[in-house]
């Protein structure tokens, strides 16, 4: 009886969007339809090259400001080799750049607050 209330619980979920995850211009964002937010998420270690995060993106017609990036959303892109963040973005999730190997620069927009960095 579990199992059949959890798949049931799993589908309704996943029909209704609320564990899709959407791509928009080569980066994966979960969207947030009430607060009209973004966060990014993984991409699968597939992430390669230079990467700008933008402040903002548009899906079916409607502007989300791009608020975070998720726990291990780019984890194991060892092909990564820079990221522009906005300053739009105020939370950086655990391991988000765990084993980025090729990972060189990082760059946070001047006019974004104070943020700190765990080595």
């Amino acid at each position: 009886m579990k199992r059949l209330i959890l798949s049931t619980v799993c589908m309704l979920f996943c029909a209704t969007g609320l564990w899709a995850q959407t791509l928009v211009d080569g980066i994966y964002y979960d969207l947030s339809a009430s607060a009209k937010t973004a966060s990014v998420v993984s991409g699968g270690g597939n992430y390669s090259g230079d990467i700008v995060i933008p402040p903002t993106v548009i899906y079916n017609e409607t502007t989300y400001s791009v608020t975070s990036i998720g726990s291990f959303a780019f984890s194991g892109s060892s092909g990564l080799t820079s990221v522009e963040i906005p300053n739009s973005v105020t939370s950086i999730g655990k391991m988000a750049f765990q084993s980025c190997t090729g990972l060189t620069s990082m760059t946070v927009e001047a006019t974004n607050p104070p943020f700190c960095v765990n080595k």
